[in-house]
């Protein structure tokens, strides 16, 4: 009907939205690479920048996942196995598993990225394992999917124990006095704490896409759904933390448990499951929205001129 319609119709917007600002954002780092490339070297050397280079490749896993039906319907019957063009999936995931090669191994023989002084941001490298095997799963190939679903869990479960071990809000001592090797988040990186929920997010809805929303789907979606609990018992921390761009660490992983709950209420009729995932997905619409609106402000009222030695804003 109309509504059906409607729905479609701003599917096709949204993703053609997102579409134009990724090539636009990879344009301008491109260009920023060419003009200004010792910078680039800086920030691939940072432990903190260094993982935001997985972004735009995880950005092009999620619009190929959520590419419209009329777009897939045309990749399925141009015969390329799946909804997900195969050389599409093939050059991003290569990407991929290029650039976690490179950061795990400097893990262990670098002194800068030692996992020992890790922060919540080494879980996005984790996603797009996850993503990926979604992406995989929809071009038919679905070995390969389970392989980079495996590589994510691993190193999921290092990260997320590292972190827990590692990260403090305040300085910690051992009984001895001496202070102990933590990294120390500042109030600017609260928001990144929400990473943790979306790995075992993401693993659910790729589970999902690989077999069924069944028992191992269910695990990982309540993993996710119990570490969004435990964030909100903090909220009242995470809403007086200053506005930054890190503020968009929100947005990735509310989507991701909403749209893994909404698979949920797909597999499982229930008017629990309906509510729940109804809620979360209003609330992560919502701050999609806020933050966006509170970017814009920002931008317009704050002097963006950056050095490209530092990638500092001066002020």
């Amino acid at each position: 009907g109309r509504i059906q319609e409607s729905l479609a119709l701003v599917h096709v917007v949204v993703w053609s939205a997102g579409l134009c600002m990724l090539i636009t954002i990879t344009l301008i780092y491109s260009v920023k690479a060419v003009l200004h490339w010792d910078a680039v070297k800086k920030e691939l050397r940072h432990p903190f920048r260094l993982n935001f280079f997985f972004g735009p490749l995880i950005g092009t896993m999620l619009l190929a996942n959520g590419a419209p039906p009329r777009l897939s319907a045309r990749t399925s019957a141009a015969g390329q196995g799946g909804v997900v063009p195969v050389w599409l999936a093939a050059l991003v995931m290569s990407l991929q598993l290029a650039g976690e090669l490179r950061v795990y191994h400097e893990w262990i023989f670098s002194q800068v990225f030692s996992i020992r002084n890790n922060n919540p941001a080494y879980q996005i490298a984790v996603v797009g394992n996850f993503v990926g095997a979604e992406m995989l799963a929809k071009a038919g190939l679905m070995r390969i999917g389970m392989f980079f679903f495996a590589i994510g869990v691993l190193f999921w479960l290092l990260v997320f124990i590292s972190l827990f071990q590692s990260i403090s809000k305040f300085p910690r001592r051992d009984p001895r006095g001496r202070p102990i090797d933590i990294w120390r988040f500042p109030d600017s990186a609260h928001p990144t704490l929400f990473l943790f929920m979306a790995p075992p997010s993401a693993a659910a809805s790729a589970w999902a896409a690989m077999h069924a929303f069944d028992s191992v789907a269910v695990i990982f979606h309540s993993i996710g759904l119990f570490i969004y609990m435990f964030m909100t018992l903090k909220i009242s921390i995470l809403v007086r933390t200053p506005f930054t761009l890190t503020w968009w660490a929100y947005t990735f992983p509310l989507a991701a448990i909403s749209s893994a709950t909404v698979r949920y209420a797909e597999a499982v009729p229930s008017a629990v499951l309906a509510s729940l995932a109804l809620a979360l997905t209003m609330f992560s619409s919502l701050m999609v929205a806020l933050v966006l609106t509170m970017t814009v402000a920002k931008a317009s009222t704050v002097d963006w001129t950056i050095d490209p030695c530092t990638g500092k804003v001066k002020q």
